[in-house]
């Protein structure tokens, strides 16, 4: 007998998802879900770290330039600064509660702590008898109280910018170009004082702080034109600290830190106005008027009509093109 050769069939292929295997695809996301998680942390803390690392940086630079300035500006002192307490009673939840037996919470939306402000007084007054007439001041049920705020070295230090020189007493015809040149800093802001129109002041920028206090020794020692300037720190804008006020020389300016004299001076143009067109009647004036609210109320139609009329057709067109689909 001839033997018989039998072909045989071709197994069923395995199914998609029998011969991929199901372990290996999320493993290789998770690894690398990991990963980026990982990559993501630390980032974040090396970022976190240089902020503190720069705070800290800025803090100790502050410190210093701090000292210099006690040290070659001595008649500069702080702005004595008092904090006033009003007499608030205490509210609390428990007295809300006492009011009404029908009250199941109380929500405060905001702090019900005793007000209380903080004032810069004017330079060269009595700090003791400032006080005792705040503290005689009636108040609604009681008076006021008045204490001098006594800042930390830390506290003034946070408020003052390490790589930012405040000069005064600059003479007023000396032009902006040597100006720049004699400061010698990456940027330099002068504005003339308003209060005295004559007296001219500059904001000098240095790229870092070891500039800064280069700057500070040259120019508190330096004379220009004959004339001695008036050099600290910039002070911040959100008064963290207290202001500063120099006392001893006449032709300096008062200066305060808060920035209040823009560096230029700009001429504010009043806004346009409309022609006013001036009857002899009153029923003219009254018919223009409604004449001009009703054209007014049409040209206000006519336009929510055009939106109207837009819509309808965009939506006539999407319907015509689902029916064309479908």
């Amino acid at each position: 007998m001839e033997p018989y050769f039998f072909q045989q069939t071709p197994a069923e292929p395995e199914p998609l998802s029998e011969m991929i295997s199901t372990d290996a695809v999320p493993q290789d996301a998770t690894n690398k879900s990991d990963d980026n998680a990982k990559e993501v942390k630390l980032t974040r803390k090396i970022i976190k770290q240089n902020r503190r690392q720069q705070h800290e940086l800025r803090h100790q630079n502050a410190l210093r330039a701090l000292a210099l300035e006690r040290e070659l500006a001595p008649n500069i002192s702080p702005t004595p600064t008092l904090l006033i307490r009003f007499p608030d009673p205490e509210i609390n939840a428990s007295t809300v509660l006492d009011v009404s037996q029908n009250i199941r919470e109380v929500v405060f939306p905001v702090s019900t702590a005793p007000r209380q402000c903080m004032v810069h007084l004017k330079p060269g007054v009595n700090i003791e008898h400032t006080i005792a007439d705040i503290n005689r001041v009636r108040f609604g049920n009681g008076n006021l109280h008045a204490e001098l705020k006594n800042y930390t070295d830390d506290e003034l230090a946070d408020a003052l910018d390490p790589c930012n020189l405040y000069i005064s007493n600059i003479p007023f015809n000396m032009k902006t170009a040597e100006l720049k040149t004699f400061l010698n800093a990456m940027r330099v802001d002068i504005g003339v004082m308003k209060r005295q129109k004559r007296a001219r002041y500059a904001y000098a920028r240095y790229s870092n702080a070891e500039l800064a206090l280069e700057a500070f020794r040259t120019l508190s020692t330096n004379t220009l034109q004959n004339r001695k300037l008036t050099v600290r720190y910039r002070r911040f804008r959100s008064r963290r600290g207290p202001t500063t006020t120099d006392s001893s020389c006449c032709n300096t300016s008062q200066a305060s830190a808060t920035e209040e004299d823009t560096t230029e001076c700009s001429v504010i143009l009043p806004p346009p106005v409309e022609p006013i067109v001036i009857s002899d009647s009153d029923e003219q004036c009254s018919n223009d008027s409604t004449d001009s609210i009703d054209h007014k109320s049409k040209s206000k139609l006519n336009k929510y009509d055009k939106k109207f009329q837009k819509l309808q057709r965009q939506m006539a067109e999407q319907a015509s093109l689902i029916k064309s689909l479908q």
